[in-house]
């Protein structure tokens, strides 16, 4: 349960126990796949995320959008999904580290 406190507990003991260089080195042996991602922002900035999943890739849609709904998107497709999540190559010589 996230919100239980055995979970912030546990959390917290992991981190200081295994402090990492990189985010990428603490989540790499607990999840199977890492993305990361980057949002370029106005007028000099992006913002970022890491994006970690034990499903076999988060660059894959989980689901399909239904199309009733799909019809209505103007910005979202299954292939702008696994555009966001493309990994650039220093994530890709980190992960494979």
């Amino acid at each position: 349960m996230m919100f239980a406190d055995r979970y912030y507990v546990k959390g917290k003991r992991l981190i200081a126990d295994n402090l990492p260089k990189e985010p990428v080195e603490y989540v790499n042996p607990y999840m199977g796949n890492i993305s990361h991602l980057l949002v370029p922002t106005y007028p000099t900035g992006t913002i970022g995320a890491c994006v970690a999943s034990d499903r076999e890739s988060v660059s894959e849609p989980a689901r399909p959008v239904p199309p009733e709904m799909a019809e209505k998107l103007r910005y979202y497709t299954e292939d702008v999904h696994r555009a966001a999540f493309a990994n650039p190559a220093f994530v890709k010589k980190l992960l494979e580290a």
